[in-house]
């Protein structure tokens, strides 16, 4: 069974701006970044299609727009896991 996990980082190359990263059995495949006043996920390309969970996904992405929209984000980094 594939292990879903999102969590949050600071971005090195964007001034350590937070960000969530989704992976998969330890395998980045999406990063959703703060741009502007909106949020966009950066998915990447995999040799095989790939089936996130979607109420999971969903879930994640309501916390991503919660945590990374509202201004003064604390520099701390927490793990959301598939339940």
């Amino acid at each position: 069974m594939e292990r879903w996990q999102a969590y949050f980082t600071g971005d090195p190359n964007e001034n350590d701006n937070l960000t969530m990263e989704i992976s998969c059995d330890k395998e980045i495949m999406a990063i959703v970044r703060r741009r502007a006043a909106a949020l966009d996920v950066d998915f990447y390309p995999v040799s095989s299609p790939v089936s996130i969970p979607l109420e999971w996904l969903l879930d994640k992405l309501q916390v991503a727009r919660h945590d990374l929209l509202k201004e003064g984000v604390a520099d701390t980094v927490r793990e959301l896991h598939l339940t």
